[in-house]
């Protein structure tokens, strides 16, 4: 046997030996990298040999240049093995360091190797071998004089130095002789120790200056683990400094290096910081998805730090959510394993979040002493940052209890450290709560100068946001309270022009990016590597749905694989929509511009309003009341203002045609956000259930809602309305202006996301030079659905059946002979399938499916519509999801859902509700028809088939009230018309039969 090893290690020798010699021969490049690969190959030779002659032999023979580079590569062993927590295995390695830097007469590398088994020693909690190895390490340092000795010790030793600021100075020393010696990995390792010292102050220009240096270094020495660890904490200094695509990009960038370790506690730290990132950026699910990764793999590690780390931002996750009980639950585990291991950081940090935990359940006192007590230690620390976001904490409790004048100082001390240590997170925060503060002390002028700063700040990092338009959308959810702010007390001074600007810089911003820039095409960026994993996720996705089909027929015999089945859906779709995410990472071209919105003119908003009988309305709620701008035109010889509303008219003639004016008035609601939730769920409740009872709610909400401006919409035939958070769930077609008549008798009725979304739509069409011409029309209607594909779409949703829907085959054949064979393409049953829909809906101007539609509340870009499945094993499912929607390239100017609940799903403040009518938006269309509950299919049928024959005549009006002729019907008009056909019938009279559909978009 030992003479068998013997031979082998000759045989390596003599390979190592005829390799170096033919390295002079070959270019730079070439010679570098075959050292490299001949280093790697001697270091993993050493590591195998047994210890004693074998490995004498291997150094003896070695060329110098090779034993000069093995120290880089066994040091970057030892730490994956650290990483690991394979503490056996690092001393093992750092003993074949020492031996080696011994032989070879390397001091630096005999002090490195003593250091760093100091390191692993305390890792393991082995307080005397930490100073038996440190006192050697100083000893041979002082007795070798050599620069990079002294430097190993200063750098290993700088944390017993006392303060900060004297730990950085011997940082700051050692790193010079380092560099000096030529130990660039050495001092690249300083530097990363020194970065993160500065990052943890919150200094974090300073802080990416030296991880940008230790980036360098560690590319010139080609060392991979250094390169990991600067990238690392690059990407923590710009998530701090809220540019999430770019600290996304640098992550992945680092997971790419860790790639092949294995399970690692930097593999952790990273997945870690990604998962805090997309939490900042206020996606939840994939920020848990991501710490319960971490939390597998700390546990795997048994590494405690890691795990205290994980259940905090868990925690942070939960508090966010409203879940306090689970918020305590992981945070006070998360304090126990800190306070364990003596971590201050890490508990300053926990405290902290238990103080706002507990002040969101009301308990001020105790959540006061948990934040005093987290102030205390991070000003210990010097953790600015820190200091920062505690005092902000500190003053949104005093804000809740109307102590401005404390709440005022606390939150400027907060906003002064932000700025300075460049966090616009907590600076947004903190200059909304001073802003709050300077409008109850009755200080105008400072307020509008703080909500100014705040939305400032906002535009910023909003700029910055990583990841599509899903990441976009619930970055700005919980970012609408100063633009909401500024409107209320721009509307005190009676500026209501710029009010109504800043109310619309607040909605549907990620659909004004679309419509301005495109949408962000990932597909035709990705690598066949990421094009084959995009094939094998959606292959998943659809073979658990398969088999989920298959398990619910047998479900109370098999239920415990049902639940598996349905639980590993539903990672799948979080790693697919992890996968989506990751894409703009690792393609910085795709970053999608977020330039300024320009604000919207009043000469701007005149051009949106056609004629004198159109009036636009646009709402915003806020926690104590509700606000209406409702802009009309008025001749300005029979316009005749009061002096009260001299200061809302506008008398600009650009764009408003000759001898006209538009005319802007301001009304205030006085309910509060939670009783008008409460009284518009109440009234669509009851019109979807068919509710008799329904007409005292109805006439209140118009009261409430209308009545205000009853006199500026007299005569007017025409309403655009801008919803805001719950009124979205409202169908304003069916409030009632007196006994027994709606408001869609006197109005037609179209919504809008923002009246600079309506600028845009136009503005496109300019453009691209749109001409109108006769449409198109696609229909899909009673697709074929089997057994297994209908348990595979109810299974994760609990959903109801899904019988086949006769009248919607009938309804998509009477559209097809309406629109005639030359301009109308229909298919029905087996041949109405998923894949035709995504193939041929961009060639038709006109899309409309009838079809069974299912609303997932929880995960809103999960609902569907339901289609037939493809005949090929492994094809589309048939099952048309909201986010394979927004995938879609649509040219059609409008598309019809004639299924149930089409226009509801997740209201998101700022951007409206987020669902299916949303995704159209995104994926081209600028007008939608969906409906707000389940509807009937008969009256589904009759409506829908109405709604197209108007849209194409110019059929007399069917209102009781005189109307101006139109020279052709808006696509609101067309619908108003259909409905008041059915309210006009004696079957269909209740409006659960004729109010559920609502136009969304461009109505004209």
């Amino acid at each position: 046997m030992f003479f068998a090893k013997s031979k082998r290690a000759c045989l390596i020798v003599f390979a190592l030996c005829l390799s170096s010699s033919g390295l002079a021969q070959q270019g730079n490049e070439t010679r570098s990298q075959a050292q490299s690969a001949l280093v790697e190959k001697l270091a993993a030779s050493l590591i195998n040999a047994r210890a004693g002659e074998e490995r004498e032999r291997l150094l003896a023979a070695a060329p110098l240049m090779l034993k000069g580079k093995l120290r880089d590569v066994l040091m970057s062993r030892v730490r994956i093995s650290n990483m690991r927590r394979d503490f056996a295995r690092s001393h093992a390695l750092l003993q074949l360091v020492q031996t080696i830097s011994e032989r070879i007469g390397d001091d630096a590398g005999v002090v490195e190797a003593l250091i760093s088994s100091s390191i692993v020693y305390s890792m393991e909690g082995d307080a005397a071998r930490v100073l038996q190895s440190q006192e050697q390490a100083l000893k041979r340092s002082e007795a070798s004089g050599n620069k990079a000795a002294k430097g190993y010790w200063l750098f290993a030793t700088s944390g017993n130095t006392g303060g900060p600021a004297a730990q950085l100075d011997q940082l700051k020393r050692a790193t010079a002789l380092l560099l000096e010696s030529g130990e660039k990995r050495g001092a690249a390792e300083a530097l990363n120790l020194m970065g993160a010292m500065h990052y943890l102050r919150g200094d974090y220009d300073v802080a990416e200056e030296e991880f940008r240096q230790c980036l360098r270094l560690g590319e010139e020495v080609g060392v991979r683990d250094t390169i990991s660890f600067a990238l690392f904490h690059l990407g923590a200094v710009h998530r701090m400094k809220g540019d999430f695509a770019l600290a996304l990009e640098f992550y992945q960038r680092s997971l790419r290096l860790q790639e092949g370790y294995g399970p690692t506690g930097s593999l952790s730290s990273t997945l870690r910081h990604i998962g805090t990132t997309y939490y900042m950026m206020g996606n939840y699910r994939l920020a848990l998805n991501y710490f319960a990764q971490c939390m597998r793999l700390d546990e795997m590690l048994k590494d405690e730090t890691g795990t205290a780390w994980s259940l905090f931002y868990t925690g942070g996750v939960y508090r966010a959510q409203g879940l306090y009980a689970d918020a305590l639950d992981q945070l006070e585990k998360s304090r126990s394993l800190f306070e364990k291991q003596n971590y201050e950081d890490g508990t300053a940090r926990v405290l902290g979040s238990l103080g706002s935990v507990y002040h969101a359940l009301g308990r001020d006192e105790l959540a006061l002493d948990y934040l005093q007590r987290s102030l205390s230690l991070r000003e210990k620390l010097e953790a600015r940052d820190g200091v920062a976001a505690t005092l902000l904490n500190i003053a949104i409790i005093y804000d809740s209890r109307q102590e401005h004048a404390q709440a005022l100082e606390t939150a400027a001390r907060s906003a002064e450290l932000a700025r300075n240590t460049g966090n616009r997170d907590t600076l947004w925060r903190a200059v909304t709560i001073a802003g709050q503060s300077d409008r109850a002390l009755n200080k105008p002028e400072q307020a509008v100068r703080a909500f100014d700063e705040a939305i400032t700040t906002i535009e910023k990092i909003r700029a910055q946001v990583g990841g599509g338009e899903e990441e976009q959308e619930l970055f700005f959810a919980d970012k609408v309270s100063p633009y909401q702010q500024m409107v209320l007390m721009l509307l005190a001074q009676e500026r209501e022009g710029e009010a109504f600007a800043y109310a619309e810089r607040a909605k549907a911003r990620v659909l004004l990016d679309v419509l301005r820039e495109g949408r962000s095409d990932v597909t035709g960026h990705m690598t066949e590597t990421e094009r084959a994993l995009e094939r094998k996720l959606k292959g998943e996705l659809v073979t658990l749905r398969t088999h989920i089909g298959r398990a619910d027929a047998l479900a109370q015999s098999e239920g415990t694989r049902l639940t598996e089945l349905r639980e590993r859906l539903d990672r799948t779709r979080l790693e697919y929509a992890a996968f989506q995410s990751r894409l703009y990472s690792a393609h910085p071209e795709l970053k999608v511009q977020r330039g300024e919105v320009q604000p919207m003119t009043l000469v701007e908003v005149g051009d949106l309003v056609p004629d004198k009988k159109t009036a636009l309305i646009e709402y915003v709620v806020t926690e104590n009341d509700t606000i209406l701008f409702v802009f009309t035109r008025a001749e300005v010889e029979t316009a005749r203002p009061s002096a009260k509303d001299a200061a809302t008219v506008a008398r600009q003639s650009a764009g408003n045609g000759a001898g006209q004016s538009l005319v802007l008035k301001v009304y205030h609601v006085d309910i509060k956000r939670k009783d008008l939730v409460a009284r518009t769920e109440r009234f669509r409740q009851q019109l979807a259930e068919s509710n008799l009872l329904f007409s005292a709610e109805a006439r209140a909400l118009y009261d409430l809602l209308l009545k205000p401006a009853q006199e500026q919409l007299r005569d007017k035939t025409a309403l655009v309305i801008v919803p805001d958070e719950v009124l979205w769930e409202l169908p304003f077609q069916a409030l009632q202006t007196s006994s027994e008549h709606y408001v869609l008798e006197d109005y037609a009725v179209s919504y809008a996301p923002s009246l600079t979304v309506l600028r845009e739509i136009e503005r496109r069409l300019a453009r691209s030079g749109y001409v109108a011409i006769a449409p198109t029309l696609l229909a899909f209607g009673n697709p074929s659905t089997d057994q297994g594909q209908v348990q595979r779409a109810r299974a994760p949703l609990m959903s109801e059946g899904f019988a086949p829907i006769p009248e919607a085959e009938r309804q998509v054949r009477e559209l097809a002979k309406l629109y005639g064979p030359l301009r109308s393409k229909v298919y029905t049953g087996t041949e109405a399938r998923e894949e035709r829909v995504k193939a041929e809906a961009g060639k038709y101007s006109i899309l409309h499916l009838a079809t069974h539609g299912v609303l997932n509340d929880a995960s809103p870009l999960y609902s569907y519509v339901m289609l037939a499945q493809g005949p090929q094993r492994g094809g589309e499912d048939g099952i048309l999801e909201t986010w394979e929607l927004m995938n879609m390239n649509l040219n059609a100017e409008m598309v019809v859902l004639s299924a149930c609940e089409t226009a509801r799903g997740r209201i998101s403040p700022g951007e409206g509700m987020i669902g299916l009518s949303w995704a159209l938006f995104v994926a081209g269309s600028p007008t939608a028809v969906v409906s707000q509950w389940k509807v009937e299919s008969a009256s589904t049928t009759d409506l829908m088939l109405e709604f197209h024959r108007q849209l194409k005549s110019n059929a007399p009006d069917l209102s009781m009230k005189a109307r101006t002729a139109l020279p052709s019907i808006t696509k609101a008009e067309a619908l108003r018309r259909a409905a008041l056909k059915l309210l006009r019938s004696e079957r269909y009279a209740h409006p659960f039969y004729w109010a559920a559909f609502r136009l969304v978009g461009d109505g004209f």
